[in-house]
């Protein structure tokens, strides 16, 4: 049987982790040129690919590993962005509708998460001062094809990235302990990746309201290390639990970068979730309330109050076209002129901190 031909990735000696090993540097290498290799495979068959970019901790160089059975394992996902010449939406549209097949073929020959995205020139060049497109510039490396490929985005300014963008990271911080609450309920906590895969959602929810605090105060950096160093200099002086909020954003950046499960998936899960979803709340309404200049007695005020959370997104036209297709008949038609992803977070709140309701 003929063995399939791995892609051959571009010369790059930056390290991928602190405290890289060969044996570690391998088998990320060797991940990646799987990964790319699949890519290739699936997305050539639609349209040519420029390049193909790590980003995310690995991008950065400070991808978490941990040792399981005597061999290097990454914690981290891989992120990835698949780079394409400029095509038309339904193009891309149609290799979105193939990636998370091959992510999920990927993950289970890898056995880490595989993160996939196409994006084309044109995506590139309307990217916005956010916090996913500061740190896709900051913290990237091309790893197959053109090294200049991310040339047409613009210069990104993380003093500038908007208080909205926090709010966005609070609301997916959110998603993340709905999870863990279902993994709770269902008792799914039976193995240790199940732990510390809980582990993981309660220390992202810690990492997003000192990332928030760094917006504030325009200071945020892509770099675990460098927030790990600004985290003791932010103000806290008005922020409620401060000082527990800065002590668990510096655990959750240690343990980003180097990760060591044993002693946190013994800890009493149910009451450190408890805990974190409370603090979660009590910061979510503060930053809402900070950010809006007003108070909110409940979360279902907030929902109704606020009904636009993240910036302007698309024509009300539009929006409501969209929803017509995807929901059907609008039961309250004021809402139904926003985008559905903002139909989607007002829930959140709702589900995760009063779910009686």
């Amino acid at each position: 049987m003929e063995t399939k031909r791995k892609a051959t990735l571009n010369s790059d000696d930056s390290p991928y982790c602190l405290d890289e090993t060969v044996e570690i540097r391998e088998r990320i290498r060797g991940d990646l040129a799987d990964i790319v290799t699949g890519i290739l495979e699936t997305v050539r068959p639609v349209c040519p690919v420029n390049a193909v970019v790590l980003v995310g901790g690995f991008g950065r160089g400070e991808g978490g590993i941990v040792t399981r059975d005597g061999r290097p394992r990454p914690v981290n996902d891989y992120d990835l962005l698949v780079l394409i010449p400029r095509r038309s939406i339904l193009t891309k549209r149609r290799i979105r509708g193939v990636l998370p097949g091959l992510s999920a073929r990927l993950e289970e020959q890898l056995g880490v998460a595989v993160d996939l995205d196409v994006r084309d020139p044109a995506d590139l060049a309307a990217a916005p001062n956010i916090i996913a497109w500061y740190e896709v510039q900051v913290g990237n490396r091309i790893i197959w094809g053109d090294e200049s490929a991310l040339e047409p985005m613009p210069p990104m300014d993380p003093c500038g990235i908007p208080l909205w963008d926090g709010t966005l990271l609070l609301f997916n911080r959110a998603g993340g302990l709905l999870i863990a609450r279902r993994m709770l309920l269902e008792n799914k906590l039976k193995s240790a990746d199940d732990r510390s895969y809980l582990v993981i959602q309660l220390s992202k929810s810690a990492l997003a309201l000192g990332d928030c605090l760094l917006i504030r105060e325009k200071r945020y950096c892509a770099s675990y290390v460098e927030r790990l160093n600004r985290a003791d200099s932010l103000d806290i002086s008005n922020v409620p639990d401060g000082a527990e909020i800065v002590a668990g954003y510096k655990k959750a950046l240690a343990q980003k970068v180097r990760p060591d499960f044993a002693p946190l998936i013994e800890r009493d899960l149910q009451g450190w979730f408890e805990e974190t979803v409370a603090r979660h709340a009590s910061f979510f309404k503060w930053w809402e309330e900070e950010r809006w200049g007003r108070s909110f007695d409940t979360w279902r005020e907030y929902t109704e109050a606020v009904p636009i959370k993240l910036g302007e997104r698309g024509s009300r036209l539009k929006n409501f076209a969209a929803n017509i297709l995807r929901l059907g008949p609008p039961v309250e038609f004021r809402r139904f002129m926003l985008p559905l992803s903002e139909r989607i977070i007002d829930a959140m709140p709702l589900l995760l901190f009063e779910p009686t309701e």
